[in-house]
């Protein structure tokens, strides 16, 4: 899928995904985002979210509209690779910053790994040990309340797989479906296999 395609769907199910839903009153979305190379609005619009707004509402899941920007910084057109296709081609490295984090983190866009080999901050198992870890420091009482949910919706609350954890978000489970569902929008959406889901969630 495109990045684009990917930002859709953010602006529908919000950025926070399944796990985070868990924790979260509503979801969180975009309100702006900024294009640093090829900038058309009316395209950069459809793209990120107009093509999508005969969707829903499901639940609390609607399209949402950021306002799209682009910057006056000028791109550095030494990481462009035209040699080859005769279009336009980055490579594989990657950057990953969230404020707050001391430094950025080299990534191997193919693979998902650091370019080092080493398991990204980003990955699933990642995610899901920084999942638990929060958990365990919200307060006791909403602790308990989203463990009854866990429970209730099929995932206990000690010892659950990763994918039970995302399937029992059943708000944000049902608008995925609906989305990736959908027809005319992303029917043909490539999801990985839910065996790679399947590692047990510890903090």
């Amino acid at each position: 899928m495109s990045c684009s395609d990917k930002i859709a769907r953010w602006n529908v199910l919000g950025v926070q995904g399944a796990l985070l839903s868990h924790l979260l009153h509503k979801p969180i979305f975009l309100s702006t985002i900024t294009v640093g190379a090829k900038f058309s609005e009316p395209h950069c619009k459809r793209a990120f979210c107009c093509r999508l707004q005969d969707f829903g509402p499901v639940g609390e899941y609607s399209v949402h509209h950021p306002a799209v920007m682009c910057t006056a910084v000028c791109f550095d057109q030494g990481v462009i690779d035209t040699s080859s296709t005769g279009g336009a081609s980055f490579g594989s490295t990657c950057l990953c910053w969230a404020r707050g984090d001391s430094r950025a983190e080299l990534l191997n866009g193919r693979t998902g790994l650091g370019v080092d080999g080493s398991v990204s901050s980003v990955a699933k198992v990642s995610l899901a040990q920084q999942f638990a870890r929060t958990l365990a420091q919200i307060p006791p009482a909403r602790q308990e309340l989203v463990n009854q949910q866990l429970v209730q919706n099929g995932a206990m609350a000690e010892g659950v797989s990763y994918y039970a954890l995302k399937q029992a978000a059943v708000g944000y489970r049902e608008a995925r479906d609906a989305l990736l569902g959908d027809a005319m929008l992303f029917h043909d959406w490539r999801s990985s296999s839910s065996a790679l889901e399947q590692f047990c969630v510890r903090a």
